[in-house]
């Protein structure tokens, strides 16, 4: 038994009727985003190789979470968001719902993206912040990511 179909036996992963089917899995049929604890997942979600959802993470229904993306501790994703690859969202924040976090993204420790923001490639949200509008990569006054 995998330990994706034990979370699934212990009432941990949610989806609808407790099915794992949306998990990825690579050639060998193994599961390759590894769950933390006490992880809810709504209906209708999919998430990508490789992201990492630590420990009281509440990702409601339709959500669509890229690869390689982190989900740090207490974090809740609301209904209709949309996380793009290589996207970082740490302990404490939240995300609205249909908010679209771009590619590459970094938001900080206990932010809050409110519903229907779109926050786009490459672009930092700095700790405890409220983001009530839309973020453009070039946009002054947030901090971005250094371009090499």
């Amino acid at each position: 038994m995998s330990y994706m179909e034990n979370y699934a036996k212990k009432g941990i992963l949610k989806n609808g009727v407790g099915e794992i089917e949306h998990w990825k899995t690579d050639d060998d049929g193994w599961y390759i985003s590894p769950l933390g604890m006490h992880v809810k997942i709504g209906n209708n979600v999919d998430i990508g190789f490789y992201a990492i959802l630590c420990n009281y993470v509440d990702i409601r229904d339709d959500v669509e979470i890229g690869s390689s993306v982190v989900i740090g501790n207490r974090v809740t994703i609301h209904k209709g968001a949309k996380i793009g690859n290589n996207t970082s969202i740490l302990s404490g924040s939240t995300i609205g719902k249909n908010a679209i976090i771009g590619n590459d993204v970094e938001i900080n420790f206990y932010s809050t993206i409110c519903d229907g923001v779109t926050i786009h490639d490459g672009v930092v949200i700095e700790c405890d912040a409220k983001v009530e509008t839309d973020v453009l990569k070039n946009e002054g006054g947030i901090n971005e990511k250094e371009s090499n």
